[in-house]
């Protein structure tokens, strides 16, 4: 079961976006059917190519909005020509933290290369953390595009994955059971 579960578990998310999508998006697919005179795959792979669009403009905006102003921040970034001015003689009143932020603050003044690399060492994990950030945040922009077209074929089966699911239900909570499948699938749609 350990190795089972080891296996599937980078596809559950994909799973769970697709399901929800599916049931977020199936009264649109449902119109987009009527329209095209009962063509369920045309709609499914219209609709499929519609969310695509929709995600994939504004990440691609956001991207390269972001690589945009990272080189406009490089090419202005220019530690050679860069001068901080020398730190105020009040700071060095502060409790506790006060000499040494002056020390360092004045260091950089005056040898801003070595000020850096004082600091390095402790950038480091800093650095680490944010590359894990964004890269959980591509992997995971990668699994939502997948459970898109996920979705997109999951519609055509749709009516009958509910029946099978509705039917699941009965025999879990005989009484309420369906209640319970509509509820959710109106408070995904919400």
């Amino acid at each position: 079961l350990y190795w089972s579960f080891t296996l599937i578990r980078p596809f559950i998310s994909i799973a769970i976006w697709s399901i929800v999508l599916t049931v977020a998006l199936y009264p649109v697919y449902d119109w987009m059917v009527q329209r095209m005179g009962g063509r369920r795959r045309l709609a499914a792979a219209l609709l499929t190519l519609i969310s695509l669009l929709i995600v994939i403009g504004p990440a691609t905006w956001l991207v390269l909005g972001l690589i945009d102003s990272i080189g406009t921040l490089s090419a202005r970034l220019d530690f050679s020509t860069l001068v901080l001015p020398p730190p105020p003689e009040a700071i060095k009143a502060w409790p506790l933290v006060g000499e040494p932020i002056y020390q360092f603050w004045n260091l950089a003044s005056t040898n801003l290369r070595e000020a850096l690399a004082r600091v390095a060492p402790h950038l480091k994990p800093v650095g680490s953390a944010l590359l894990q950030i964004a890269t959980g945040a591509g992997t995971g922009t990668i699994k939502f595009f997948i459970a898109i077209v996920v979705a997109g074929f999951l519609f055509s089966p749709a009516p009958w994955l509910a029946g099978t699911i509705r039917s699941f239900s009965r025999k879990l909570a005989a009484d309420r059971g369906e209640e319970f499948v509509d509820l959710a699938g109106a408070t995904i749609r919400n």
